[in-house]
């Protein structure tokens, strides 16, 4: 297998997106009820549609009846598409959801990949965006006349958290930190207020209310549990370790600003059966460091 150039795996990212859509999911359910007569249990009215790559469920630890559906696309033409057709307001309605704005996209968090392990993008066999999982939402200010710097930002967490560990977990071995890691940017930034819900922190809102010089772009950074020692009996026990959240609050401190507040959340994820490559073969795949 070739290697994967640095450039060509950001460049592939970039063109993908990763929608996100919160609903409710009583607990007796492992998948949501698809309405319309739907042959396949997992992807529903989402079957067939083109440039649908990978769908996955989301349930929140402390609250599992919170869900989130997880769709990689192929393209941002690709979700666009599906949007502005009628299949969309089906799946909406099959998730509890009003579909009167999903042409706006409301519905949808967007994501743009930005860096870290293996996301599900077909560049290795492995598709590592499963099992347990602590999501950072990174929320930074950014001057309303310019172009978010993504980059300059990717450097600022590199350097608030260069090889730090989850609490507790200094000790776990194998790969570099990074690959622990992946990131993702909301498409569309400050649009992502609008989108993200149940929407920013209020200190977020606070800080840019009455300001139309400031804009804010928000960073969705992935910690995963599910390799190299890193379990989710270990996050149980990072999670609950006394002074864990000020740990991270100072490592985030770091780069603040631009960054202006931030939530932690955790995700127990599973891939639909048959989305996920249970024998990767990474040996020429070149990862990234942040």
């Amino acid at each position: 297998m070739a290697t994967t150039k640095k450039w060509d795996r950001r460049s592939i990212r970039q063109q993908k997106r990763n929608t996100r859509t919160r609903f409710r999911l009583p607990r007796e359910y492992n998948w949501p009820q698809w309405t319309g007569g739907h042959s396949h249990p997992y992807f529903g009215p989402l079957e067939g549609v083109a440039g649908v790559d990978k769908v996955r469920l989301v349930r929140m630890v402390e609250d599992p009846k919170q869900a989130v559906f997880i769709i990689l696309w192929e393209s941002a033409e690709a979700l666009k598409d599906f949007q502005q057709s009628p299949l969309c307001g089906e799946f909406l309605r099959s998730l509890g959801l009003e579909d009167s704005d999903a042409r706006q996209g409301s519905p949808f968090v967007s994501l743009v990949y930005d860096c870290g392990f293996c996301l599900g993008e077909k560049l290795g066999e492995a598709d590592d965006l499963h099992g347990r999982m602590t999501l950072t939402k990174l929320y930074s200010a950014y001057d309303a006349s310019a172009t978010p710097d993504h980059f300059a930002w990717r450097n600022d967490l590199g350097n608030a958290f260069g090889r730090w560990m989850s609490p507790g977990c200094e000790d776990l071995a194998g790969p570099p930190v990074y690959q622990f890691n992946a990131a993702a940017y909301v498409d569309g930034d400050a649009d992502g207020q609008r989108q993200d819900l149940p929407g920013p922190p209020a200190v977020v809102t606070g800080h840019t209310r009455g300001d139309s010089s400031q804009k804010i772009a928000v960073c969705y950074r992935f910690f995963r549990w599910n390799a190299h020692g890193a379990t989710a009996e270990r996050e149980e026990a990072s999670f609950a370790l006394p002074g864990s959240s000020e740990m991270w609050a100072a490592r985030i401190a770091r780069s603040m600003p631009p960054i202006v507040a931030w939530e932690q959340e955790r995700w127990d994820i599973e891939v639909a059966p048959g989305c996920i490559d249970s024998h990767p073969n990474t040996e020429d795949e070149e990862e990234e460091e942040e």
